[in-house]
């Protein structure tokens, strides 16, 4: 399927998606309702958007500080577990056993220890996203063609010429790939966070919506969040094909045909 049809088939998906909701907004159409027209929704996302536009600034600060150090965990400990197989099969045990943990019961836990300042949020946002990454990039480095690393060292290439010339460049496009998972996990990872402890961010909207009732701004919140992680993933899809267009993953038809 071409690209040009994947977005179609994506648009159609979502126009079904909005037919969808707003049936269920005329069938439940009375006061107090869960269902919200599209319209409603719209006119309070216009009407709160200096609200959640600060709420989503907060929520995406945290979002990114927290996906930051959460590539920078994943990198580590793949680099260790490829140079020391045995060692870093053990961390990635252990990586596994905190992945495992639900992030709403250790979110207290962290509040206890740091507080309810954006350090909570920070380090739930890279617990949420890490793995992923490491996951990938772990495989990734795996994978690389062995023979041709037994001619780059028959030719004389040191262990990091090898690294940076071929490992690196091939691990870079499922690097990226595992961006387009790990980036809207910090996202959520972050608003899961602000409920537990916040002053402001979209999941404390959400929180303070759900507690009184206003499904509007509930909608709205949930709209914007959504609209995030969506922007999150489109970048590095679309950052991934602009830079690795070589690589076979990022046009499997074409490399199927050769």
């Amino acid at each position: 399927m071409s690209r040009a049809s994947s977005r179609l088939v994506a648009a159609g998906a979502y126009a079904l998606l909005l037919a969808g909701w707003w049936a269920l907004a005329l069938a439940n159409d009375h006061p107090g309702t869960l269902w919200p027209a599209p319209p409603d929704v719209a006119e309070q996302i216009w009407t709160d958007r200096a609200a959640l536009a600060e709420n989503a600034a907060a929520t995406l600060h945290e979002a990114a500080l927290g996906f930051l150090f959460g590539l920078l965990l994943a990198v580590v400990i793949a680099l260790v577990a490829d140079r020391f197989r045995t060692l870093g099969e053990g961390l990635q045990q252990i990586a596994l056993g905190v992945y495992s943990l639900p992030l709403i019961a250790l979110a207290p836990v962290l509040v206890i220890w740091f507080g309810t300042g954006i350090t909570t949020k920070v380090v739930i946002a890279a617990l949420a996203s890490f793995f992923p990454i490491l996951i990938n990039l772990s495989q990734a480095l795996r994978q690389t063609d062995p023979r041709t690393l037994e001619l780059m060292e028959i030719a004389g290439a040191s262990g990091w010429q090898r690294f940076t010339r071929l490992k690196l460049p091939y691990a870079l496009p499922p690097l990226f790939a595992a961006f387009t998972v790990a980036a809207p996990a910090a996202i959520v990872g972050a608003m899961l966070a602000e409920w537990v402890g916040a002053e402001k961010g979209l999941g404390l909207m959400i929180l303070f919506s759900m507690t009184s009732y206003d499904v509007p701004v509930l909608w709205a919140s949930l709209i914007v969040a959504s609209a995030l992680s969506l922007l999150s993933y489109g970048l590095f899809s679309y950052s991934g094909r602009r830079l690795f267009g070589w690589h076979p993953s990022v046009h499997p038809v074409r490399a199927e045909s050769r």
